[in-house]
């Protein structure tokens, strides 16, 4: 047995008890019964929430101001109650306007229970029907609105019908512009690899077979003339028979995931030449001086500390730290050499000097690197590499003192000495 709530309006008494009664017989709870469209919208306000109508059954001719179908129209625009009209009068201007205020159904006098009852019970079943499917459309609604993914829809003849809320962010079109364009007008894409046109992206999603579809990197050109990386899929919508409606596209801006994507790799290749120096005698090392200014700058150091023996440093270096690691000796000259590339030197800075190992003997080493500068020639970053040539400075020592010694034979022994070609 159904417990659905009626509001019964109708100005003959007689008539209103006999729909009480076969009502209740029936199954429903009357909730209230008057007899003028006024009373009518005052009971809708009034009653308790448990006790609001379901459904009304509404006389056509009312006393009052108001009728049956100005009140009908009231009570649907206030509070989306279904209304059955019950009248004896089926003219064509009472049905016109009857059929303007969307009844759910139109019933005749005089009417037996099992007529009435079918009635109220088709009623209820598709005003619940159609709130059912209102709250679905409105949840898929805001699901649509909510995600950051960009939905398009269109029709079978490849017009736009929807966009939602990341979609107009995206294209730079809005839903109402966009709704009756060709889709290509909106969803301006080129394949990122070969940058050709996606001349017709509706045919693309159509297509069959494995080179069908859409592009999986592709490049959106948006309203105002910026690309974005998209990746976007297509599937075509199609009814309960299978006949084709339109189709649907999701695409989503990929940037912030291919910036990852690019930092990962980065960050892999670093790692990995870190690796590959560790051991070596080989160091590299940048020096960030937004000011231009070397002394207020802070270094990064890779396999410069650890090759000379210390501990890993901190990730930044000021000046003092950075220049601990050199001869004392060398100090004053690789400042004015570092201050005078930069200055005004281009191309490759390069010196030789010393830095002190953790054991306390000496390595030399090829210092090279070059500045990076702003747009108005600002050096920002000084970077670059040093190796070891602790041997081969050895090396050219003792060839210098082995020659010395030659020399000093040669120019004191008693016999005469000439060289000839």
């Amino acid at each position: 047995m159904t417990s659905a709530q009626i509001l019964i309006v109708e100005d003959d008494r007689i008539v209103a008890r006999d729909i009480a009664q076969q009502m209740s017989r029936a199954g429903y709870v009357v909730v209230g019964s008057t007899g003028s469209g006024e009373e009518a919208l005052a009971l809708v306000e009034t009653l308790p929430a448990g006790s609001k109508p379901d459904l009304v059954l509404m006389d056509v001719r009312l006393e009052g101001e108001l009728d049956g179908i100005d009140t009908a129209r009231c009570i649907r625009e206030a509070r989306d109650i279904p209304v059955v009209f019950l009248t004896a009068y089926a003219d064509e201007e009472t049905i016109r306007r009857a059929t303007a205020a969307e009844p759910y159904g139109y019933v005749l006098k005089p009417f037996d229970d099992m007529q009435l009852r079918t009635v109220v019970e088709m009623a209820l079943y598709k005003h619940g029907a159609e709130r059912r499917l209102r709250e679905s459309e409105q949840r898929y609604a805001i699901t649509l609105s909510s995600i950051g993914d960009g939905v398009l829809s269109t029709d079978v003849d490849g017009f736009v019908t929807f966009v939602n809320l990341a979609g107009e962010a995206l294209t730079g079109w809005s839903r109402s512009e966009a709704t009756g364009r060709r889709l290509g007008e909106v969803f301006s894409l080129h394949d990122e690899n070969t940058h050709a046109p996606i001349e017709d992206p509706m045919a693309a999603v159509l297509q069959t077979g494995s080179d069908g579809g859409l592009p999986a990197r592709a490049i959106l050109r948006a309203r105002g003339g910026s690309d974005l990386p998209v990746e976007c899929t297509g599937t075509p919508m199609t009814d309960e028979r299978g006949v084709r409606q339109g189709i649907v596209i999701v695409f989503r801006d990929v940037t912030q995931k291919r910036r990852a994507q690019e930092a990962e790799i980065l960050r892999e290749t670093n790692a990995r030449l870190e690796m590959a120096m560790y051991g070596s005698n080989v160091g590299v090392w940048e020096i960030d001086m937004p000011e231009g200014d070397h002394k207020r700058g802070f270094a990064r150091y890779s396999n410069i500390y650890e090759w000379l023996g210390f501990d890993t440093p901190q990730a930044r270096l000021d000046y003092e730290a950075y220049m601990s690691v050199l001869h004392p000796d060398h100090r004053d000259s690789t400042d004015r050499a570092v201050a005078s590339f930069l200055e005004s030197g281009d191309g490759l800075f390069e010196l030789e000097n010393r830095l002190r190992h953790r054991d306390g003997t000496d390595r030399w080493v090829l210092v090279r690197g070059t500045a990076r500068r702003d747009a108005m020639g600002k050096p920002v970053r000084f970077v670059g590499s040093l190796v070891d040539i602790t041997e081969l400075k050895m090396t050219e020592q003792a060839l210098r003192a082995s020659e010395e010694r030659f020399r000093g034979t040669f120019e004191n022994a008693a016999v005469g000495v000439a060289h000839c070609d």
